[in-house]
């Protein structure tokens, strides 16, 4: 069974898409309690779910997500009734709070805070909820329900600063008017985590780029200088994508809450305002836009990610979509952002697109490391036995050189993809005298059982060609 909070988090797409296909409702969900707003808080996802017309809801979402709509609705259908419980109930919003998980504290994370009207019957809607999953506890704040997995420690709620608190009351108020609210309130940890990165992100360029130049004194034939230079191009797009996501989200971080607000439906919208210190700040994330949004693009066109840790491609395409498609001016110490109709399609397409890159390129990250492990099997096979390599794959489980070569040689990018060992004709030490072991190859990428074109190959020394090299 999914974790509660795994099962939870899979709801709250439901109440978001629910809540935000219908008209607001006249009255706010209740004020969210000030002791909700605790110092590790970082992130509340606040939902009014008082209406629902589910006849139109199915409608309203494939007419906002398009061709992306499909899962979406799977999980519309899987929760309606759960929502509709929870409305009959008496139920009126959700609230999800999100801790920094960095502070390393063991407590729930995320919490969930369920509003109710005068009249509701808590023990129904306790009971919708268990209904999601029966392995959480009960708590309550003020007139707040709180729901947090049972084999986490007890929520906690210390108060923050009256700064801080005051930042996420202000962030919060579009719920007034608004089925959905999400905003973000940084604190001292993440600021150093952000300076930190830009830190590694110099690093490693100087690195790379240091390394790279090396490497072109040595290089003796025209194919191995120009696979360095288009490495070296290549690394450059992905170091001034990686750079410009930084600076963004520094002043993001150095400002006092973002605020997002959500309407979907015939005109979806989301309206976001970013609160900074002053003028000056709002006046250099305009700048920086500009900046990000060419770099952003030229790291999109290109048609290879493995520059970039898969854990900052959802990220990159995620802003690009955002920064592609935004209505962004400054207003005061403050920049506003609006994404409508046509425009909020083509975010929601380009976004969609990011994950499917990071997930593509996490798989080929997986099979890549797979085919080194095979390799090290292979080479280590050939010099116990005189430098000649194994007749076949086999003869590495049988010799104990692998001992989950199935499992290895199942390719993780999906159905068709496989592995082929090709044999060396010559022995381990001759391929050493011969400085042939980077140009040798032993094992490649085949689909439906033949070498794909696009595949990756691995050859005696370790070096890894990718199509998109």
């Amino acid at each position: 069974m999914d974790s509660p909070r795994s099962v939870l988090l899979t709801l709250a797409p439901l109440w978001i898409f629910t809540a935000a296909l219908i008209r607001p409702a006249a009255a706010a969900p209740p004020a969210l309690p000030t002791d909700a707003f605790g110092r590790e808080v970082i992130g509340v996802l606040w939902i009014d779910a008082v209406q629902l017309d589910a006849a139109k809801l199915k409608a309203g979402v494939k007419a906002t997500f398009g061709a992306h709509a499909g899962l979406v609705n799977e999980w519309l259908g899987q929760y309606e009734r759960a929502h509709t419980l929870f409305v009959r109930a008496g139920g009126t919003s959700m609230a999800i709070l999100y801790y920094d998980g960095s502070l390393g504290r063991e407590s729930a994370n995320p919490i969930f805070l369920f509003s109710k009207s005068p009249n509701a019957n808590e023990a129904n809607i306790k009971g919708v909820i268990r209904g999601v999953s029966n392995d959480l506890a009960f708590d309550s704040l003020g007139d707040w329900i709180v729901a947090y997995q049972k084999d986490l420690a007890l929520p906690f709620f210390d108060r923050g600063s009256a700064l801080r608190v005051q930042s996420f009351q202000n962030a919060l108020r579009p719920i007034a008017t608004n089925p959905i609210v999400a905003t973000f309130v940084s604190n001292r940890r993440q600021r150093a985590g952000n300076a930190k990165d830009a830190h590694e992100i110099k690093a490693t360029h100087e690195k790379i780029t240091a390394d790279a130049k090396a490497r072109l004194g040595f290089a003796i034939t025209a194919d191995e200088r120009a696979r360095i230079n288009q490495m070296l191009a290549r690394h450059q797009v992905a170091h001034e994508a990686l750079t410009a996501l930084n600076q963004i989200e520094r002043i993001i971080h150095e400002g006092n809450a973002l605020s997002i607000a959500v309407t979907l439906g015939d005109k979806p919208t989301i309206s976001a305002e970013l609160m900074v210190q002053d003028r000056l700040a709002a006046a250099e994330f305009m700048k920086l836009k500009g900046t990000a949004a060419t770099a952003f693009g030229k790291l999109m066109q290109q048609k290879s990610m493995r520059d970039v840790p898969v854990r900052m491609i959802n990220r990159l395409a995620s802003q690009h979509a955002v920064l592609a498609h935004a209505d962004v001016q400054a207003a005061g110490p403050s920049v506003r952002g609006r994404i409508a109709g046509e425009s909020f399609s083509k975010m929601i397409a380009g976004i969609a697109k990011g994950i499917e890159r990071s997930l593509g390129e996490a798989r080929i990250v997986r099979s890549m490391n797979q085919m080194k492990i095979i390799t090290i099997g292979l080479t280590s096979y050939a010099r116990d036995n005189g430098g000649v390599f194994p007749a076949k794959l086999s003869e590495l489980n049988k010799f104990k050189y692998l001992n989950n070569l199935e499992k290895l040689m199942t390719n993780p990018r999906g159905d068709g993809w496989g592995y082929a060992y090709v044999k060396p004709r010559e022995k381990l030490s001759e391929l050493f005298k011969n400085n042939k072991l980077g140009t040798t190859a032993i094992l490649m990428e085949t689909r439906h059982g033949r070498v794909d074109p696009i595949g990756m190959v691995i050859y005696v020394g370790g070096r890894v060609s990718r199509p998109d090299q």
